[in-house]
């Protein structure tokens, strides 16, 4: 029985706290108190369902060599720029620019291993404003230099 005080009582059940209200207001997050059973258990809930995953992913796969705008993506599936962003980041666990970024050193990498085009080519096939723009971010998310990544990783091949 859930008494008009939030608290859930009967024969044998545990204390239960409805504190959505309260979290709402004072900013304090959803968690069960020691002894105390939510009524419901905590979802992931407001990300993108799985058609607006797939479109989202697809396009972004189509057009890595080009400009991807985020108002594009939100468009796509039919949603607000900001409310785009934030289920984007709760269905793929990062933001849309650090996905697409990824995606592309992702590309790159491929390409490095399986073509001996100079990395300035390589950084504009894959929509890098430049070569020390694909650099920089090449470095920040591999850990290493695309020059030496490519070296190592083709010794590895051959």
């Amino acid at each position: 029985m859930l008494q008009p005080s939030g608290i859930r009582t009967g024969a044998g059940a545990a204390p239960v706290i409805e504190s959505a209200s309260r979290a709402h207001k004072g900013k304090l997050p959803l968690r069960a108190s020691a002894g105390v059973t939510p009524i419901r258990p905590a979802t992931r809930r407001g990300g993108l369902a799985p058609w607006q995953m797939r479109r989202v992913a697809a396009h972004i796969e189509a057009n890595l060599a080009s400009t991807i705008r985020l108002s594009d993506l939100a468009k796509l599936v039919k949603l607000s720029h900001s409310h785009f962003c934030r289920a984007f980041k709760e269905s793929f666990g990062q933001p849309a620019h650090a996905y697409v970024m990824r995606r592309r050193v992702e590309l790159a990498q491929g390409l490095m291993l399986t073509t001996s085009e100079p990395l300035s080519r390589i950084a504009a096939t894959c929509g890098m404003a430049d070569q020390a723009h694909f650099c920089k971010l090449f470095r920040r998310l591999v850990g290493e230099t695309p020059n030496v990544w490519r070296r190592v990783h083709r010794e590895g091949l051959g």
